[in-house]
């Protein structure tokens, strides 16, 4: 395998130059960009809700729960349990994983079937895609003479080649962001 062969196979992937030329990759190489950047903000706002939440799993202390947002409201829940409410021997019949545990915490920060859905969004964005270029690379088909059938075919051809580097990049993505 050559350089020269690997640069193509990335350029029909990805066909950067396209997004400033007017040329039959311009469509695929802004919807490739649109897909990345619409994965790109998702994984920083996960990043941004994610880090409180990380915080406050390594909190040990009353007072830090008391004081943590994340927390607080799940600690009024689990204090209002205890029998005794004065002393340092507070006793409770409920188990504090009942009110603490990693998914109870993150759920009450974040919608949980919204970021489930994110990798088939990705992957739908990525079909939807291949779907307008084919329509687009259709479109244009002349069958009025031999030589513009040909023209017709060469360009479907070379559409086609790029329209599922869309849904490439949307399953990519998808795998990446569900991991």
């Amino acid at each position: 395998m050559t350089i020269d062969y690997m640069y193509k196979y990335l350029q029909m992937l990805f066909p950067y130059k396209s997004l400033f030329v007017l040329d039959s990759n311009t469509l695929t190489a802004w919807w490739v960009t649109l897909t990345i950047l619409f994965f790109s903000l998702a994984w920083f706002l996960l990043w941004f809700y994610l880090r409180p939440i990380k915080k406050a799993l390594t909190i040990r202390n009353e007072k830090e729960i008391q004081n943590n947002n994340v927390l607080r409201l799940l600690w009024d829940s689990y204090s209002a349990t205890f029998l005794c409410e004065q002393g340092p021997r507070r006793k409770t019949i409920e188990s504090a994983s009942v009110f603490f545990s990693g998914q109870i915490i993150i759920e009450q920060k974040l919608n949980i079937r919204w970021w489930l859905g994110i990798p088939s969004m990705l992957v739908g964005f990525g079909i939807l895609g291949t779907f307008i270029g084919l329509t687009f690379g259709i479109s244009n088909f002349n069958t009025d003479s031999i030589d513009q059938l040909r023209g017709s075919i060469r360009i479907l051809l070379s559409g086609m080649s790029t329209a599922f580097a869309p849904s490439a990049w949307g399953m990519a993505l998808a795998i990446l962001f569900g991991w």
